[in-house]
């Protein structure tokens, strides 16, 4: 098996865990009414496009370069997240005055942990590799885990609180602190994609 097969593996292996995390977290934020983990969630829903970009730019995909791909998925993405970014922005500030009593049990606080150890999981998995080859694709991964793990404890602190005192208008506000982790990570990917992109230029 080639250096780069074991590397298409890595990423298909992240992709099947954020796909899993995501699902896990919807019908949690559903339950539970938290838009937190519901932002959290559709965070994961998206960047599951990061990984399956890393595997698909290793190949020629209808015609089009890896870099093509990369660069036009990059613009894609960052308008996904700021979309995205807009819908919970909105939907935060209208709970603000009002916000709801949430459902906050142990599964929230099991999938809440299981988010935050699949990001430390997939992150170790991206560092462990060191082709040089690799690196455009593995460096927007490896700060895509690092945010949303920033983002899974945001989520982790705020719930314990949440639960223990009752303040629900915390929900909304966290909510608009993981706004900014994702504007974040959406800047940060597209940075890196682009300028691997412009590197392949020269």
């Amino acid at each position: 098996m080639s250096v780069h097969d074991v590397h298409r593996i890595r990423f298909l292996q992240i992709l099947g865990i954020n796909i899993f995390v995501f699902l896990a977290e919807l019908a949690v934020a559903l339950y539970s009414g938290s838009l937190t983990m519901l932002s959290d969630s559709l965070h994961v829903s998206i960047h599951i496009l990061a990984p399956f970009l890393a595997y698909i730019s290793e190949f020629e995909f209808l015609g089009f370069s890896g870099p093509i791909i990369k660069k036009w998925t990059a613009g894609m993405n960052i308008l996904l997240f700021f979309v995205l970014v807009g819908a919970i922005s909105h939907e935060a500030l209208g709970r603000l005055g009002n916000a709801p009593d949430l459902r906050i049990g142990w599964l929230f606080f099991v999938v809440a942990v299981l988010g935050l150890v699949a990001n430390i999981y997939c992150a170790k998995l991206l560092y462990s590799i060191d082709d040089d080859e690799c690196r455009e694709n593995i460096k927007p991964l490896f700060w895509h885990m690092i945010f949303d793990g920033a983002g899974s404890v945001v989520l982790i602190v705020g719930a314990v609180i949440m639960y223990l005192t009752g303040l629900y208008v915390l929900d909304p506000i966290l909510s608009l602190v993981l706004a900014i982790l994702i504007v974040l990570g959406a800047v940060t990917m597209a940075r890196d994609l682009l300028r691997g992109h412009s590197h392949n230029n020269h």
